[in-house]
C-alpha cells in the first residue's frame, strides 16, 4: 500500500510540474521594492533600521523598535506607456492605476522586565502589480503563420494528434488548413498567398500581495527578536486577442 501511495505521489507531482512555464516562473519570482513611503524612498533598504511599517515584512524583529501603536497606509499611482513596432507600425498604449500599496496595524505592550516590549502587527502589502495592456499591428505581406507554422506543425500528423495548445488543431477544425490525404497526414493550406494585416492585443491583469502576521520582543534594548507567518496570494489573468493568419 505504501508502494501504491508513493507511486501516486510521484505521478501527481509529475502532473502539476507542468502547471507552469517560462513566463510564470520570471513573472512570479521577481518582485518590486515597493512599500510605505519611506520603504520606497530608499529602494527598499530598511530590514535593519526598523521604526516603519514597510519594514516589517523586511524584518520581522525591526518591528520591536515600535514604542507606541500604530496605523498606517499608503496610496500607489501607476503611470505606464508602453510603445510597440511592428513591421514599420508604431503603436502606443497608455494605462493609469490608483491602489493601496501598504496598510498595517502595530499594537506595542510596554512590560516591566527585562524583556521590556512586546510588539504584534498585522501588515498587509502589494509586492507587485501585474497589471499591463499593449497593442502590435502590421501589414505582413511576406508570410503568414498558418503557412509557415500551424502547416508546418500540421504535417505527418493524425487530425485527432493535432497540438490544440499551439494552435495548429484550432487551425485545422476552422479549416484555415485541411487534409490532402488523410492516410500519409499531408496537409494543405487555404492561405493562397501572403498579404494580411496581423495584430495582437495583450490585457493582463492581477497582484501579487502579502499579509503577515509579526510578533516581536526587545530585550534590554540591546537583542531584538522576532518572528513572523506570511501568506502570498497571487491572482494573474492573460486576455489575449490575435489575428495573425
Amino acid at each position: 500500500m505504501k508502494a501504491i501511495n508513493t507511486i501516486f505521489i510521484i505521478l501527481l507531482s509529475t502532473y502539476f510540474s507542468f502547471s507552469q512555464n517560462a513566463d510564470d516562473v520570471l513573472r512570479y519570482s521577481l518582485t518590486e521594492n515597493y512599500s510605505n513611503a519611506r520603504v520606497t524612498g530608499i529602494g527598499g533598504s530598511f530590514g535593519a533600521l526598523g521604526g516603519s511599517s514597510g519594514g516589517i515584512l523586511i524584518n520581522p524583529a525591526s518591528l520591536a523598535i515600535f514604542r507606541t501603536d500604530e496605523l498606517s497606509f499608503t496610496l500607489s499611482s501607476h503611470n505606464e506607456s508602453i510603445e510597440s513596432t511592428y513591421l514599420d507600425n508604431t503603436n502606443t498604449s497608455d494605462r493609469d492605476n490608483f491602489s493601496i500599496q501598504n496598510l498595517s496595524y502595530v499594537k506595542n505592550l510596554n512590560i516591566d522586565s527585562d524583556w521590556n516590549r512586546l510588539n504584534m502587527s498585522i501588515t498587509w502589502n502589494r509586492n507587485r502589480d501585474l497589471n499591463r495592456q499593449f497593442y502590435i499591428q502590421g501589414y505582413n505581406e511576406e508570410n503568414s503563420m498558418i503557412n509557415d507554422y500551424f502547416l508546418q506543425e500540421a504535417q505527418n500528423t493524425p487530425d485527432s494528434l493535432l497540438n490544440y495548445f499551439d494552435g495548429t488543431a484550432s487551425a485545422y477544425w476552422t479549416d484555415l488548413i485541411d487534409l490532402i490525404d488523410a492516410e500519409e497526414n499531408e496537409y494543405f493550406s487555404n492561405l493562397s498567398q501572403p498579404g494580411q494585416i496581423q495584430s495582437l492585443r495583450v490585457n493582463e491583469s492581477g497582484h501579487m500581495n502579502e499579509l503577515g502576521f509579526t510578533c516581536s520582543g526587545a530585550y534590554k534594548d540591546f537583542v531584538f527578536v522576532g518572528m513572523s507567518l506570511n501568506f502570498l496570494n497571487i491572482d494573474y489573468e492573460n486576455r489575449t486577442d490575435s489575428d495573425r493568419c
